[in-house]
């Protein structure tokens, strides 16, 4: 597993702490975890099916009434 070390400004405590509450994570490090987490997962599945996605985007379009 790679480490990653994060700086954070000072002006941004507390923004941090209302994130970390809002998503009831235990910790600041948990918490950038589970963003860093959600966004490989998301980049790496729209990289996977971006031309199925797309496929079916296209179809579900031509239902769609243009005007």
């Amino acid at each position: 597993m790679s480490t990653i070390q994060v700086t954070i400004p000072p002006e941004f405590d507390q923004t941090l702490n209302e994130l970390v509450t809002l998503s009831q994570a235990p910790s600041r490090e948990v918490w950038l975890r589970n963003v860093v987490r959600n966004m490989l997962f998301d980049y790496q599945l729209r990289k996977d099916f971006a031309p199925q996605q797309q496929s079916r985007l296209q179809q579900l379009n031509s239902f769609w009434p243009t005007p």
